[in-house]
C-alpha cells in the first residue's frame, strides 16, 4: 500500500505520505482505515503528502467518490483541516478540484511545501521570516 500514515500530537493529528502510483481505490482504503484507528480523534488535523507519488490514476469521479466517503465520516466535521502537499502538475488541478467541492466537509488547501503545510495545521512554529 503506497499510503502510510501516523497518528501524533495526542491523537489529533493524522499524518499520511503517499508514494508510487496512487489510485482510488487506495485513497478509500486508506480513509477507511483512519476511520476505524481507534486512536484518531473526531476532528483530527490531518497532513496528506502526496508529493512523492510517481502518477495519479484518480480522476474527478474518483474525487467525488472520496469525498463521499469523507462526508460519511463519523470523524471529520467542519472546522477539521486537511492540507494536501504536492507538487505542480495534473495532481495540483486534481487537488484543487477536491479542495473546491469538499469545502463543507472540511478545510482544504493546497500547498507545495510541507513545511506551511504544517504552520497551517499548527503542528510545527511558524516560520519566522523577520530577522533581529
Amino acid at each position: 500500500m503506497p499510503i502510510t500514515y501516523t497518528v501524533e500530537k495526542n491523537n489529533s493529528y493524522v499524518n499520511a505520505v503517499a508514494t508510487g502510483i496512487l489510485t482510488t481505490d487506495e485513497v478509500c482504503s486508506y480513509q477507511n482505515a483512519v476511520e476505524a484507528d481507534k486512536s484518531v480523534v473526531k476532528g483530527f488535523f490531518e497532513l496528506f503528502d502526496v508529493s512523492r507519488i510517481t502518477e495519479s490514476k484518480i480522476d474527478n469521479i474518483g474525487l467525488d467518490q472520496i469525498a463521499q466517503l469523507v462526508r460519511r465520516s463519523n470523524k471529520r466535521m467542519k472546522g477539521s483541516k486537511l492540507a494536501i502537499v504536492l507538487s505542480k502538475g495534473t495532481s495540483f488541478d486534481r487537488a484543487k478540484y477536491y479542495e473546491k467541492i469538499a469545502y463543507d466537509i472540511h478545510n482544504v488547501i493546497v500547498f507545495n511545501s510541507r513545511e506551511v503545510a504544517e504552520a497551517w495545521l499548527g503542528v510545527v512554529k511558524p516560520i519566522n521570516n523577520s530577522t533581529v
